[in-house]
C-alpha cells in the first residue's frame, strides 16, 4: 500500500506532458482535479472544510465548489542541479469566487547530492501528506481530516533546506524552513504568520514512515473584534488596558508540534498524526490539541477506510467586571474559539479507471458542549454542543 500511495502522489508529476532536449532541459506539464458535493444535516449552520463563507447545511442542501478543484503544475529541469515548479489550483475562496491561487512557484538548486535549497512559495511540511495535501487522487480519504488539517496556512513563501542522509536502516530527511504566510478566514478574520521558522524530519524504513516537525510563528490577527480591544483601551483603567493587551493576537508568539506516523504493508494502510499548538500567552487564539487515525484495506480496485478525529480547544478565560459593558462581547467572542469536536469517518475509494477515482464518505460529528466545531454562518437555531451528519461525494482525476 505504500509503495501505491507513493506511486499515486507521483501521478501529478507522471502524466503530464514531458518535452527534453539532449542538453537534459526538459519541461513537464502536469494537473489533477475533484469534482465533489457535499451534504450537511445540520440546517442552522454551515459546515466548511477550508476557509470559504458558507458550505452545505442552511445555505444549501448540496456544495457543489466547497473541495472541487482543478490544479495545474508545470517543472522544468535546467540541469542536474537547478530546478523550478510553478502550482496554480482553481478553487472556491474566502468570497465565495472560484478563481485560481498560485499555491507553489519555486527555484530549486541541489548543491550536491542529498543537499538543496529551494526559495520561493512552498507547501507548509508540517503534515503527513503536505507535498499533496490538495491533490485528491493522491489521498485516500475524500478529503484529509479537517480536525487535524483545518489550519489555513496552506504554503508560505521564504526558504528551506533539506538534507537526505541514511540512518542504518532508514532514510532520514531533515528539512529547515523560514519565511512567511497570510490567509483570509471569512468568520475570524486576516492571518498572517511571520517569522517562521521550523523544522521536521522525516524517517523511511521498508513500509513505515515517521515524520516529526515543530513551527514556530508571529501570529497577526485583524477581525471585527479589534474594534471591542479598542474600547477596552480607551476606557483607560489599569485592568481594561491589560485586557487589551493580553487578548489582542499581534505579534504573539505560537508553536505548533506534530508526529506522524505511516504504516502500509501489502494491501493495508494505518496513517496516524498528532498535533499540539500553544501560546506565548493567554489570547482569543486558542490553544489546540489535535489527532486522527485512519485505518484502510485494499480489496481490488476498492479501498475502504476507516477514521477517527479529535480536535480539543483551550480557550482564554472569560473576562468578569473589567468594563461590564464590554465584558459579554468579549466573552461571547471567546466562546466562538471553542471548536472542539469528534468525527468518525466511514469512507471507501474505487479505482475505476486509469487516472480516476471514484470516493464516497460519510461522516458523523459530534460537538462539544458549548462547541460550534467551526461551523458557519450560524442562525438564531443553531444550538452548541449538538452533532451532525455529513455524506460526500467525489470523482478525483490526474491528467
Amino acid at each position: 500500500m505504500k509503495h501505491r500511495i507513493r506511486s499515486l502522489a507521483l501521478a501529478l508529476m507522471a502524466c503530464g506532458a514531458t518535452s527534453s532536449h539532449a542538453d537534459d532541459k526538459s519541461f513537464k506539464l502536469s494537473g489533477f482535479g475533484t469534482l465533489a458535493a457535499t451534504h450537511s444535516t445540520e440546517k442552522n449552520a454551515d459546515f466548511v472544510s477550508r476557509n470559504v463563507p458558507n458550505g452545505p447545511g442552511h445555505s444549501r442542501e448540496w456544495d457543489t465548489l466547497m473541495d472541487s478543484k482543478l490544479g495545474l503544475q508545470g517543472d522544468i529541469r535546467f540541469n542536474d542541479q537547478l530546478s523550478a515548479a510553478v502550482q496554480a489550483i482553481a478553487f472556491k475562496r474566502y468570497d465565495s469566487g472560484f478563481y485560481p491561487d498560485i499555491t507553489a512557484a519555486h527555484v530549486r538548486y541541489e548543491a550536491y547530492p542529498g543537499l538543496a535549497v529551494r526559495v520561493g512559495r512552498m507547501a507548509m511540511p508540517i503534515y503527513l501528506v503536505s507535498d499533496y495535501r490538495r491533490a485528491g487522487y493522491a489521498l485516500p480519504w475524500f478529503s484529509p481530516p479537517v480536525e487535524f488539517y483545518g489550519n489555513g496556512f496552506f504554503h508560505y513563501d521564504g526558504a528551506d533546506l533539506t538534507w537526505k542522509t541514511p540512518l542504518g536502516e532508514w532514510a532520514l530527511t531533515t528539512q529547515a524552513y523560514t519565511g512567511h504566510s497570510k490567509f483570509r478566514n471569512p468568520d475570524r478574520g486576516f492571518f498572517s504568520a511571520n517569522q517562521i521558522f521550523g523544522a521536521t524530519v522525516t524517517g523511511e524504513k521498508g513500509d513505515h514512515t515517521l515524520r516529526a516537525s515543530i513551527t514556530n510563528a508571529k501570529m497577526k490577527v485583524t477581525s471585527a473584534i479589534d474594534p471591542l480591544l479598542a474600547a477596552y483601551r480607551a476606557a483607560g483603567t489599569p485592568a481594561s488596558v491589560a485586557v487589551a493587551d493580553n487578548y489582542a493576537v499581534n505579534d504573539l508568539s505560537n508553536t505548533f508540534v506534530s508526529l506522524g506516523y505511516m504504516y502500509a504493508p501489502g494491501d493495508w494502510l494505518m496513517m496516524a498524526e498528532l498535533g499540539k499548538t500553544h501560546t506565548e500567552r493567554e489570547a482569543l487564539l486558542a490553544e489546540q490539541t489535535l489527532g486522527y487515525i485512519t485505518i484502510g484495506y485494499r480489496l481490488g480496485s476498492v479501498t475502504p477506510y476507516v477514521t477517527l478525529a479529535r480536535r480539543d480547544t483551550s480557550t482564554a478565560n472569560n473576562v468578569q467586571g473589567v468594563v461590564p459593558s464590554l465584558d459579554a462581547t468579549l466573552n461571547s467572542a471567546i466562546a466562538a474559539g471553542d471548536v472542539s469536536q469528534t468525527r468518525t469517518s466511514l469512507g471507501a475509494r474505487w479505482d475505476f479507471m486509469t487516472n480516476m477515482a471514484l470516493k464516497t464518505q460519510f461522516d458523523h460529528v459530534n460537538l462539544d458542549s458549548d462547541s460550534a466545531g467551526g461551523l458557519v454562518n450560524r442562525q438564531p437555531g443553531f444550538t452548541r454542543g449538538g452533532s451532525y451528519n455529513l455524506l460526500s461525494v467525489a470523482v478525483d482525476f490526474v491528467f
